[in-house]
C-alpha cells in the first residue's frame, strides 16, 4: 500500500492525492504494464464507478472487486509515471472532464500523449 499522486492533466489541471491498494499484476520496464487497484481518497473513502460513462465518486467505505477495482495500465516508455486507468466491469477508460469530473467514458485504448484527458500522470509519496 502507497500513496500515489494522480495529476489530472489537459483540460482539468488539477491534481488529487489517493492511496492505491494493490490487488494483482506484473513489472516490467520493456512493455506496457497494468495493475488492478484501489484507490482510497484521502476522506478515506474508495473511488467507485457503476460502469461505462458514469462519474467516478468516492463514496465507498468498503472496497468491492467490481465498482471500487481500476486496473492502472503504465506507459512502456521512459515516461513510466504515465498511466491509464480502466474500468474492471467496462469497456472504457477514465478521463477528466470540464468541471472538475472524473467520467468512464473515453471509449478505445487512449495514446500516451500530454493532451489526451485520459492520461494521467502518477507520482508516487
Amino acid at each position: 500500500m502507497f500513496m500515489v499522486q494522480l495529476l489530472l492533466d489537459g483540460h482539468i489541471g488539477h491534481s488529487r492525492m489517493f492511496m492505491i491498494i494493490g490487488i494483482s499484476g506484473g513489472t516490467s520496464r520493456t512493455k506496457s504494464c497494468s495493475y488492478k487497484y484501489q484507490l482510497r481518497a484521502v476522506n478515506g473513502q474508495f473511488l467507485s464507478c457503476a460502469g461505462d460513462g458514469a462519474s467516478v465518486t468516492a463514496t465507498s467505505r468498503s472496497p468491492s472487486l467490481k465498482t471500487e477495482t481500476f486496473t492502472l495500465e503504465r506507459s512502456s516508455d521512459r515516461e513510466t509515471n504515465r498511466v491509464r486507468i480502466k474500468l474492471s466491469i467496462g469497456n472504457n477508460y477514465l478521463k477528466g472532464s470540464p468541471g472538475d469530473e472524473l467520467r468512464a467514458d473515453f471509449e478505445g485504448t487512449p495514446e500516451f500523449d500530454d493532451s489526451n484527458t485520459a492520461i494521467f500522470k502518477m507520482t508516487l509519496g
